[in-house]
């Protein structure tokens, strides 16, 4: 009890006091957020069911570049396609995938917190998704950009960053599939896609042409004229931003959320 009288004292450091906030809000966490990692165990098999072991199991993928993938951490198979290692939920649902070593092949199984029953991962044909990306506002270079693909709300096991605009992944087939761009120039943009059966299997998203943020647009031009209603340590005559031409001025936003 000794640290939380010290973070109660009003003579405490401001500072102080919020990691003393904050230590007391995790502490405060529902359980699940804070159990350790739970052992899981499973099988890859193909079609017709069959033990399949040329592959990797993880619960993240990055795809880079125009088609490279590695994965995280990945769980131990055998030969006889089963795996098992340890998963940390969070109190969520994860994603496990499968990829064979080319990524022509893989499955996705969704695994519920509580990790109770063993896992199956049925490999299919993956399905080529590419995309043509730009940003018409910027003159075509949106800079850098990311994306996660989610079977479901929450469910991330699935990272791309595209290269020269270009974005080039291999899913594993499922009913739907969120994505979620966002970038340091433009605006995120998400979407919810039906992955129907088609053959051959792919998905084409066409070109998506960003809408660049407020800062990106604005990089390099002079600021627009402002005033503020309290500057520490400056004369509120003198808080504008014509009174710092030629300084280096730092200008702090913050708040609650």
């Amino acid at each position: 009890m000794k640290n939380t009288r010290e973070c109660s004292r009003e003579s405490a450091p401001s500072r102080w006091g919020w990691h003393c906030a904050a230590a007391a809000m995790v502490l405060s966490l529902p359980g699940p957020l804070l159990a350790a990692p739970q052992r899981i165990s499973g099988r890859v098999v193909d079609a017709e069911g069959r033990p399949v072991s040329d592959v990797r199991v993880s619960h993240y993928w990055a795809w880079t570049g125009t088609g490279e993938f590695s994965p995280g951490p990945v769980l131990t198979l055998d030969e006889d396609g089963q795996f098992e290692g340890t998963l940390e939920f969070y109190g969520r649902p994860q994603g496990l995938v499968a990829y064979s070593s080319d990524g022509l092949l893989a499955g996705i199984a969704i695994v519920q917190p509580d990790a109770s029953t063993e896992v199956k991962i049925i490999l299919a044909p993956s399905v080529p998704v590419e995309a043509r990306l730009g940003c018409s506002e910027l003159d075509g270079d949106l800079g850098w950009v990311n994306s996660y693909w989610m079977p479901e709300s929450g469910v991330r096991p699935i990272m791309a960053t595209p290269k020269d605009g270009e974005l080039h992944l291999r899913l594993p087939q499922h009913p739907k599939w969120n994505y979620w761009f966002y970038g340091r120039n433009v605006k995120s943009v998400s979407k919810e896609m039906q992955m129907e059966a088609r053959d051959p299997l792919s998905m084409d998203l066409g070109e998506i042409d960003f809408k660049a943020t407020y800062i990106a647009l604005n990089i390099g031009r002079k600021a627009e004229q402002w005033t503020v209603t309290d500057a520490r340590g400056v004369s509120i005559d003198e808080a504008q931003v014509d009174d710092f031409k030629g300084q280096w001025l730092l200008v702090e936003f913050w708040g609650f959320w």
